[in-house]
């Protein structure tokens, strides 16, 4: 069976479409999607290594491990404040995600920590060092033939118009955005009034050390922006959506049985 790798993320507007470019641009993948294709719906693909991407299904990757020995499953983690406030180029005026959503994506993936074939990469790692985080993940895929380092990757990528969209133009690895956040401190105000204090999250992973940051929203009147999957996110934990899961991963292992 091929080796199949998946990222996943804990959202939307997380760095998937990057990190795909990245792996199938400087290791040598035989098949991948041209932007993004369910790890349900991967008939047709060939060769001994195929990548896909699906930042929305992470909720799947518990059940899909278990199933799928060949299957390595790559987590992109964001700092959630930069998240938030990310837009895509085909609704400039819309804010993308939401913290509900992060903070569902989340528990899935403190559920598969430690998992030998289930690794968390860091968006503002892989922007700011970028052949260190190819190395992490050539240590834990070993069967990967590198081609050119990621720090390079722009020299030789040739992504889909819709990927492209989705990364803003290509371009080389670049940590500009990484704090893109605090332009839109009103955005991040009325989230945290609307979700939750992120603090505690924020210093477990690393991106604060203490909740000090909260200091550059006093005196910032929140604004109350309409996300775009407001109207499409439908949370996993509803009767519905469980069902939706329980059903895919059932066709997922007969489809693995028939291809034994």
């Amino acid at each position: 069976m091929a080796k199949h790798i998946h990222i996943v993320a804990c959202s939307p507007r997380s760095g998937t479409s990057l990190l795909q470019e990245l792996m199938t641009t400087c290791f040598r993948i035989d098949d991948f999607c041209a932007h993004e294709r369910s790890i349900f719906r991967t008939a047709g693909m060939h060769g001994d290594v195929v990548c896909t991407k699906n930042p929305r299904e992470v909720p799947y990757m518990q059940w899909a491990l278990l199933l799928n020995p060949d299957l390595y499953v790559i987590y992109v983690l964001r700092d959630p404040r930069s998240v938030i406030v990310s837009k895509h180029r085909q609704s400039p005026d819309q804010y993308y995600s939401s913290l509900k959503v992060w903070r569902e994506f989340e528990s899935y993936r403190r559920k598969l920590e430690g998992h030998q074939r289930f690794l968390v990469v860091k968006y503002e790692e892989f922007v700011t060092a970028p052949d260190v985080v190819q190395e992490r993940i050539r240590l834990l895929l070993p069967f990967l033939e590198e081609r050119c380092s990621f720090s390079e990757f722009h020299r030789y990528a040739s992504p889909s118009e819709r990927t492209a969209r989705a990364l803003n133009g290509l371009r080389p690895v670049s940590a500009d955005r990484l704090v893109e956040w605090e332009k839109h401190l009103p955005r991040v105000k009325a989230q945290l009034q609307r979700f939750g204090d992120i603090s505690a999250e924020l210093v477990e992973l690393g991106y604060e050390p203490d909740s000090n940051w909260m200091d550059q929203l006093r005196g910032v009147e929140p604004m109350y922006f309409d996300s775009v999957l407001d109207d499409t996110w439908r949370s996993m934990s509803t009767f519905k959506m469980k069902y939706r899961v329980f059903r895919k991963v059932v066709v997922y292992a007969v489809e693995r049985l028939l291809h034994r």
